[in-house]
């Protein structure tokens, strides 16, 4: 992180105090541009996760005795909105890898799949057409690969921030399809699972949009069908146990 970027930081933090408000920082993104190492992609790139470890070292060193952060303790929204994406060059690799685990041969592979076993090359299965994928029969274990991305991502980076500080307070900016409910595709759904990431999180962080029926036009019918969205969001994040904030509504 450059020495301008971490001023910059400092003077934000300085107007906060004298605001008399509490701040909840998030990881390197894109509002003020994006540090060279971490223009990759984010998830299931090794050499990001590499960096990013120091990265939140530094950070909670820094930050560690900041009153300004959020509940008095350091608190981190590791990213805004975490998607795990549906194809890289880098997640590939990672699925296949993910496949020999969980099947030790091919032909039980072929099996859960139901498919011809010669259809199947080993390290080489390609990611469910994202279009497509509802027919695709290994669609389940590629969400379920994605789910482990995003809690493999995540645990590095509280392993990270808790060597430095124990007592901090790390969350996560989760966007609303983290929950697959009202999704335009099999393929919108983030892969980063309440349920999966709960363990490392402190608290769950939500943000909603009302898009139940599309884009919100200020009707009843619109009113009662978004209710009923976000009463269902928030009832699955609560079934991981950990208190949820409503974290950014529009």
């Amino acid at each position: 992180m450059s020495q301008a970027a971490l001023d910059k930081f400092d003077q934000f933090l300085a107007l906060a105090e004298e605001a008399g408000i509490y701040v909840d920082p998030t990881g390197p993104d894109h509002w003020e541009g994006l540090p060279e190492w971490a223009q990759t992609e984010r998830y299931a790139d090794g050499s990001m996760l590499n960096a990013l470890e120091p990265f939140w070292r530094m950070f909670a060193t820094r930050c560690r005795r900041r009153t300004v952060l959020f509940a008095v303790l350091f608190a981190d929204d590791l990213l805004n909105e975490p998607q795990v994406p549906w194809d890289s060059p880098h997640l590939r690799p990672g699925w296949n890898a993910w496949l020999d685990r969980r099947y030790t041969n091919i032909a039980w592979m072929a099996t859960a799949w139901n498919v011809p076993q010669q259809s199947l090359v080993p390290k080489c299965i390609s990611v469910p057409p994202r279009e497509d994928c509802l027919r695709c029969p290994k669609l389940l274990d590629f969400q379920h690969f994605r789910q482990h991305v995003a809690q493999e991502w995540i645990w590095r980076q509280v392993r990270a921030i808790r060597a430095v500080d124990p007592d901090a307070l790390v969350t996560g900016g989760l966007v609303q399809w983290s929950v697959p409910l009202a999704l335009a595709g099999r393929w919108h759904y983030s892969g980063s699972s309440p349920h999966r990431i709960a363990a490392y999180l402190d608290f769950l962080q939500i943000h909603f949009c009302p898009l139940a029926g599309g884009f919100y036009a200020d009707q009843p019918e619109d009113d009662v069908g978004n209710l009923a969205y976000l009463y269902a969001l928030l009832q699955e994040l609560g079934r991981a146990s950990k208190s949820v904030v409503l974290d950014e509504f529009g």
